[in-house]
């Protein structure tokens, strides 16, 4: 019995984890839809980000070539991120969705399964260390 709920809960951790780098994924693709409104955000003649009534400034906001350095960074950021971040969690919500439900497979007492299971774990704590 303490063998069939260990590995459910460690499936249930599996299940977990892949549902939260799909929702990572999911807002990383957000951010890349939302990214050409920010272009808007910035006024040149005030010299601010002004969002939803609010108006943002600061000693580099002020100054447009900072500003603009500012927009040229984020737009980078979100561009990388969505490109390769995206892929990744993708994956990473993939193993860890086929682990998780591996493992609760194993919880029904399949042998096989649990073996997989905890060779997977075991090579996740060794990944860890590094």
């Amino acid at each position: 019995m303490k063998h069939s709920v260990g590995v459910a809960c460690i499936g249930c951790v599996y299940l977990s984890k892949a549902a939260g780098a799909f929702t990572f994924a999911v807002a990383l693709l957000i951010a890349q839809a939302l990214e050409p409104r920010f272009e808007n955000l910035y006024d040149p003649v005030v010299g601010a980000f002004s969002w939803g009534g609010f108006i943002y400034t600061d000693e580099c906001i002020a100054d447009e070539v900072c500003a603009q350095d500012f927009l040229n960074k984020t737009r980078d950021a979100i561009a990388f991120a969505a490109s390769y971040g995206v892929l990744f969690l993708l994956l990473t919500a993939l193993v860890f969705l086929v682990y998780g439900c591996l493992a609760l497979k194993a919880a029904d007492g399949s042998v096989s399964a649990a073996r997989r299971v905890y060779v997977f774990t075991t090579a996740l704590a060794v990944l860890c260390v590094f």
